[in-house]
């Protein structure tokens, strides 16, 4: 009889640098429904990270440092983007988050997101990593929402998932969450050969 090994346990935050606990407890988590499981795609690696796409979203570009999956119409879909973060930046634990008068601003290096303060902000800890999420939902007579994910890997590298949904198709939202959910690093010995 032939025993699979098992996969390694990981404790949390073994990539992400654990953010404090004030700072956690400011937002609450979020998990993927398992609506979308079943749509998942083969696995994509891309550098030393790899992730499950949905079936629905076609890879439309890719580079060493960024991918596109796009659903057929023009703006939808999700888009990843792996960064270095600067160097005044590194040992950052989450995003920085300021409030506006009207906006949210969430930043990470040299990436920010000006979402709408009616933006929800939480984040989830899967495979030994933080991934932070920033939803806004469509208003009242917006065509699109949008919804971004961040990830930050150790002292000094992170990546940032954007995605656009169609405001009549709350389930491309459901996708994304599924998707980035699958999301984990790959030690460098891992992916040699």
């Amino acid at each position: 009889m032939v025993v699979e090994p098992a996969e390694p346990v990981l404790e949390p935050f073994a990539y992400s640098p654990k953010p404090e606990d004030e700072q956690l407890q400011r937002y609450g988590t979020w998990q993927a429904g398992d609506l979308y499981d079943r749509f998942l795609g083969d696995t994509y690696t891309f550098g030393n990270w790899r992730f499950k796409p949905s079936t629905e979203f076609k890879l439309q570009r890719s580079n060493s440092r960024t991918v596109k999956f796009g659903a057929g119409k023009a703006g939808v879909g999700l888009d990843a983007d792996l960064f270095t973060l600067y160097p005044r930046d590194h040992g950052m634990t989450c995003p920085v988050i300021e409030d506006t008068n009207s906006k949210q601003v969430f930043r990470l290096g040299r990436r920010e997101i000006r979402a709408r303060g009616d933006a929800e902000v939480s984040y989830m800890e899967a495979k030994g990593l933080c991934i932070w999420r920033v939803h806004t939902p469509p208003r009242e007579g917006d065509n699109f929402g949008s919804c971004y994910y961040m990830a930050i890997l150790g002292e000094k590298d992170a990546i940032l998932f954007t995605g656009r949904y169609e405001a009549e198709k709350p389930e491309q939202a459901t996708a994304f969450d599924a998707i980035v959910q699958t999301l984990e690093y790959v030690e460098e010995e891992e992916t040699a050969g």
